[in-house]
């Protein structure tokens, strides 16, 4: 059996996830003021209503302006990633594939743990490679 060859993938922020976020923040706004013209609320709490989604979207958008940057290497038999204080080996495990997006978690034997969205379109040349060393 052949062993995926080393590469090395420069994670940043996935565009298409703050998109997502934002598209969801804005149906939530929509809902709101649909269910608040078809029921009888009071203007308290619509606002308390309002103040809440307004605070969830706010949430998932520092959130991602928080998800973790960093360079992601495999040399052929262990994972490294420069987003911890040291770069040791550390254990990469898979936890959805949707072709051109990957979620993984990166393990340090410390404990830490980083959740990354790995995305084609942040390293198209780089993408299969990728891809081979993480089924592998």
């Amino acid at each position: 059996m052949h062993r995926a060859p080393t590469v090395s993938y420069r994670v940043v922020r996935s565009v298409r996830h703050l998109a997502l976020v934002v598209l969801l923040w804005v149906i939530g706004l929509f809902a709101l003021l649909l269910f608040g013209a078809t029921q009888a609320l009071s203007p308290i709490e619509m606002m308390a209503i309002g103040l809440g989604t307004t605070l969830c979207g706010a949430t998932a958008c520092w959130g991602w302006q928080r998800s973790s940057e960093g360079l992601l290497c495999w040399d052929g038999t262990h994972w490294h990633w420069d987003g911890f204080a040291d770069e040791s080996a550390c254990n990469l495990v898979l936890r959805m594939d949707l072709q051109g997006l990957l979620l993984v978690t990166v393990a340090h034997p410390a404990g830490q743990l980083s959740w990354l969205w790995l995305s084609r379109n942040a390293a198209d040349a780089q993408w299969r490679a990728l891809r081979r060393a993480v089924v592998a």
